[in-house]
């Protein structure tokens, strides 16, 4: 037999998060970077030093001969200490220094925090900056450009702020805002190699907008040859302005079995407005949903999901006989080429097919279907369900308002009830409430769940009173097919 576990090692009591407020940045223009202590269970730790050291990243680039006979590019990273900050965390945990940037490249930011033991925990985030001098990026393969956004996430109003790390300055730039297809274009003359970009974020582009560079420099004196770069960056955009808060509340907070609650469900857009919509309620015990995915899905996932890139872009030059030759040709004076090495693995169709991948967004669901159960044996309280109500299409008014009725079958449990709502604007959102069904006195039978002939047994009865005075309580029985014995 055999078996195995993991277990997280912290390497300190404390930790000290990072974070730059736009990782995007330019040269002799402060930045603001923020910081969070917290302890190894992610609980805030108030009033903690904090050292954050700043590391200037260059990438020395060289040619290098393979086997096959062609050059490749060799990029090795070398991170210089150019900066030291102290700083303590306030009551909040929270800390924020200013740090500007001498020059452009990428810089590397790392926090430390250390306990009383000495342990050093250390976290880092990268702060991407451009300027006017030439930046040392990493040289790709390929012929692909990585863009770099300001920000994980863009709210509709905002400017995203997007670099152009490129290898070479003097360049023309195609700049497309794409998704299904593109959505707009603008030319560019590119005078760095690290521009950045300025690009509006409007309601369409909800969730999520491709922005499309395609870099082109002729050939010059030092370089025979023309060069282009291809690259596309995601921007996602918060869906909020698409989301609905929807209430459902009963009219009291517990009732009797058989009783007739009466529900309201209020529907209201991200700036509070009472909006029509198409409500599906369903009102579940709790314990069936106990069974599931606890998860309500709210129709977000159905209409506002990531959408993918539906734009290809290639060129041409990928097949320029001179470019792939260029992986094999040496100088005069024995020196080797800019070449490109892919011309050892792939074909000219494979390069000018050159594509990046698009990216993919989550699906939607679908919720779980309570199955009815089958009713219990003949008492008072015989309407025993797993659904009470099930509405696949109410209609709020202009308000955003509506409300039903509910004759609540005879079990005692917490219901659940949950509204989904969706309006001709494709805005969704979900919401739920709980109810208590009860009674003042329960009787239960306990009783064995089967019987042999012969056999003698105890029979049981549960008797709970649910009011706050005590109470004498008679309990009779009568039963069919068995003697009963004082």
């Amino acid at each position: 037999m055999a078996n195995s576990t993991t277990v997280t090692v912290h390497p300190a009591r404390w930790y000290a998060g990072i974070k730059p407020e736009s990782y995007v940045a330019r040269a002799g223009e402060p930045a603001t970077v923020h910081l969070v202590t917290v302890d190894f269970e992610s609980r805030i730790a108030p009033d903690r030093p904090v050292t954050v050291r700043i590391f200037e990243r260059e990438w020395v680039t060289s040619r290098e001969r393979a086997a096959s006979g062609g050059y490749h590019y060799r990029s090795e990273p070398v991170d210089t200490e150019i900066e030291a900050l102290s700083v303590t965390s306030d009551a909040a945990g929270e800390a924020s220094i200013v740090f500007t940037p001498p020059a452009a490249g990428s810089y590397r930011l790392v926090a430390e925090s250390r306990d009383e033991r000495e342990r050093v925990a250390r976290s880092a985030r990268f702060l991407w900056v451009s300027g006017a001098d030439h930046a040392p990026w990493r040289v790709r393969e390929d012929d692909v450009v990585e863009l770099v956004a300001g920000r994980d996430e863009y709210e509709v109003g905002d400017i995203a702020e997007v670099l152009v790390p490129a290898p070479f300055a003097d360049a023309t730039a195609l700049v497309t805002i794409e998704r299904g297809r593109v959505l707009s274009s603008e030319v560019h003359s590119f005078e760095t190699n690290s521009e950045v970009l300025r690009i509006p974020i409007e309601d369409s582009h909800i969730p999520n907008v491709y922005v499309g560079v395609v870099l082109y420099r002729p050939p010059t004196g030092d370089d025979p040859y023309p060069r282009y770069l291809v690259g596309n960056l995601k921007l996602p955009v918060s869906t909020a302005p698409r989301r609905l808060d929807v209430r459902i509340e009963p009219d009291r907070g517990q009732a009797l079995a058989g009783e007739t609650v009466r529900y309201g469900v209020t529907v209201t857009d991200a700036e509070g407005r009472g909006v029509e919509a198409d409500v599906a309620i369903a009102v579940v015990d709790k314990a069936v949903l106990a069974l599931v995915d606890g998860a309500v899905l709210d129709g977000m996932g159905a209409f506002w999901f990531e959408r993918r890139l539906g734009v290809h872009t290639a060129s041409s030059l990928a097949v320029l006989v001179d470019r792939w030759n260029e992986a094999y040709r040496e100088s005069a004076e024995g020196e080797e080429g800019r070449g490109d090495s892919r011309a050892k693995s792939r074909s000219p169709a494979e390069v000018a097919m050159e594509v990046i991948p698009p990216n993919t967004g989550p699906g939607d669901e679908a919720m779980p279907e309570a199955e009815p159960e089958a009713g219990a044996a003949a008492r008072v309280r015989s309407d025993f369900r797993n659904t009470a109500l099930w509405i696949g299409q109410l209609t709020t008014d202009t308000e955003g308002e509506a409300s039903f009725d509910l004759q609540l079958p005879d079990n005692t449990t917490t219901w659940t009830a949950r509204a989904r709502a969706v309006t001709a604007e494709t805005q969704a959102g979900a919401g739920e409430s709980e109810l208590l069904v009860t009674e003042p006195l329960l009787v239960r039978p306990a009783l064995p769940r089967f019987l042999r002939v012969g056999d003698e047994v105890t029979l049981r009865t549960l008797v709970r009173n649910g009011t706050d005075e005590a109470r004498d309580v008679t309990v009779t029985i009568e039963a069919g097919g068995v003697v009963l014995q004082d």
